[in-house]
């Protein structure tokens, strides 16, 4: 709206306007001016030196370090190199935005309001506090979110994409999934459930099918007694008298029994179950005037067979008193006829006899 101009002017020298005339004058600038202030009352541009058409209501808002309270923004906004502090953004509306240059929220707190399918490159955020927020089935596409800092956020819902993080490269696959990276890139392949342990390393565990050892291997002792244990080293056991009866698998296992120190007295020494893979060496150092014999109890139902004749279910095989040092034979079992196992009996030196 234009500045008001006066149309009138009275003149009130003794010979100028009369008193009517004065007053009329008077009556058209007042006229003027009523129609001026309703001109201004209803402008919607270029008011008091603003440019552009009003919006909102209440009062006008200059340019420089404006209080703007509860603002409605729609469309693109554009704050390039802005510095956003303090204020109330409380339950604000922001429909996709263009920020650039650099955004300082120091000590923000962001509430509310809807935040869907946003995009955000190369942001800087400092300040604020980011610690135990929620995010509800965010979709973030796009941007660069390196090096940033979440204490402790609590994330529900929705899915989170990313294939590369602290430059590891995880991948789904149709069964289990692969990991990959390293200044010299290797891969794990997870292609079964596997169950990582702490109590034996990795690097001390060979492969479950055809393992490659390389350098010095570390058996676990030979000739022991318990399961799995590789047996072949042959340990020596002693028998000397009826009481140390019976013998039993494990001594019966790659060794080699001895009466070395034999008592004066018949001595009887109870064989075990015949089982698959049994096999030992009876030796008979020490020379009493007794028998020494190896017998299969009635109830274990198992045979020696002597040079390949059977013996009885009670049977025994042995040397007679005045044996001769040394005497020796070779026992052991073999899947029978029957489909069970028995014993076999080899003299190797001196008289052995089945009774």
């Amino acid at each position: 709206m234009s500045a008001y101009t006066r149309t009138t002017a009275v003149d009130s020298a003794p010979s100028g306007d009369t008193v009517k005339q004065a007053v009329v004058d008077v009556d058209t600038d007042l006229t003027g001016i009523v129609a001026a202030y309703n001109v201004h009352d209803t402008a919607t541009t270029s008011v008091h030196g603003f440019t552009g058409a009003k919006t909102g209501s209440g009062a006008l808002v200059g340019a420089t370090s404006p209080t703007i309270t509860t603002p409605t923004l729609t469309g693109a906004v554009t704050a390039s190199g802005a510095t956003i502090t303090g204020g109330n953004t409380v339950n604000q509306t922001i429909l996709t935005p263009t920020l650039t240059g650099t955004v300082t929220a120091s000590g923000a707190t962001i509430t509310g309001g809807a935040n869907v399918n946003m995009t955000i490159t190369t942001p800087a955020i400092t300040g604020g506090t980011n610690v135990n927020q929620t995010i509800t089935t965010p979709t973030i596409t796009g941007g660069t979110s390196e090096n940033m800092t979440i204490t402790t956020p609590t994330i529900t819902g929705g899915t989170i994409t990313q294939s590369t993080l602290n430059g590891l490269t995880h991948t789904a696959a149709t069964t289990g999934f692969t990991l990959a990276g390293g200044t010299t890139s290797k891969t794990l392949t997870v292609s079964a459930d596997t169950t990582l342990d702490e109590a034996v390393s990795m690097s001390s565990k060979a492969p479950k099918a055809s393992p490659v050892f390389t350098g010095d291997v570390t058996a676990p002792t030979q000739g022991e007694t318990s399961p799995g244990s590789i047996r072949g080293t042959n340990k020596e056991i002693f028998k000397t008298a009826s009481a140390d009866s019976p013998l039993t698998a494990a001594q019966c296992a790659g060794t080699i029994v001895s009466n070395y120190g034999m008592t004066a007295a018949d001595c009887t020494i109870d064989l075990p179950t015949a089982v698959e893979g049994l096999g030992f060496v009876c030796i008979l150092p020490t020379v009493q005037a007794f028998f020494f014999k190896l017998h299969c109890p009635t109830a274990q139902a198992d045979k020696i067979y002597l040079l390949g004749v059977a013996g009885s279910d009670d049977g025994n095989v042995g040397v007679a008193s005045g044996y001769a040092t040394g005497a020796a034979a070779s026992f052991f079992t073999f899947k029978a006829s029957d489909g069970g196992y028995d014993w076999f009996c080899i003299p190797l030196f001196g008289t052995w006899v089945a009774s």
